[in-house]
């Protein structure tokens, strides 16, 4: 680094069996609703990560972080969401899912580990993001490039930093209750 202090960072990560998708967002932004300087970047799985096995967990772990190191600023992220899967997967497609989910919490930094990956339903960060939990592909991207995500990225990335802004709203609105309750009862 030179000098400059990274901003602290949410991940949102949308994952599925041929890729996963990361979305850096700054956390300690004064406008909640900024998705000014996000940072994008895609992880294509190979086939053969399909087959579920502590060699593909291992694998997959060192590709992102590999991938992901410098690029988002890996180091100052503070909170990371995910997509929570739908209850009706196939058997094979939930363990495919568990073993990323497992990769992408074994690549996160140490200091986050603890809490290593929030999961968040589709229906609420759609709630968050659209006001209502079925909201479209097009009505998702529409309200994230309004929020400042470039347009043009993939459907993925759109779910990606959507899933990120969710988890900082809901994160700055529980601080902010907490600051509350504390000086009340001061």
């Amino acid at each position: 680094m030179n000098g400059d202090v990274e901003r602290i960072r949410v991940v949102g990560i949308d994952y599925s069996v041929r890729s996963i998708d990361f979305v850096a967002i700054p956390y300690d932004t004064d406008e909640d609703e900024s998705l000014d300087d996000a940072r994008w970047r895609r992880v294509e799985l190979p086939t053969e990560s399909r087959v579920v096995g502590e060699r593909d967990l291992a694998r997959l772990a060192i590709a992102v972080r590999e991938r992901l190191a410098g690029e988002l600023g890996w180091d100052s992220v503070r909170l990371t969401f995910i997509e929570k899967p739908y209850n009706n997967r196939n058997g094979r497609t939930l363990a495919t899912l568990s073993v990323l989910e497992g990769a992408i919490a074994a690549s996160l930094p140490i200091h986050v580990r603890r809490g290593a990956v929030n999961e968040l339903a589709v229906t609420e960060w759609k709630t968050l993001l659209c006001g209502h939990g079925h909201a479209s592909k097009d009505e998702v991207r529409a309200h994230v490039e309004r929020l400042g995500l470039p347009p043009g990225l993939s459907q993925d990335a759109c779910d990606a930093a959507a899933i990120a802004w969710a988890g900082r709203h809901l994160n700055l609105e529980a601080e902010r209750r907490a600051r509350e309750r504390a000086e009340w009862m001061t």
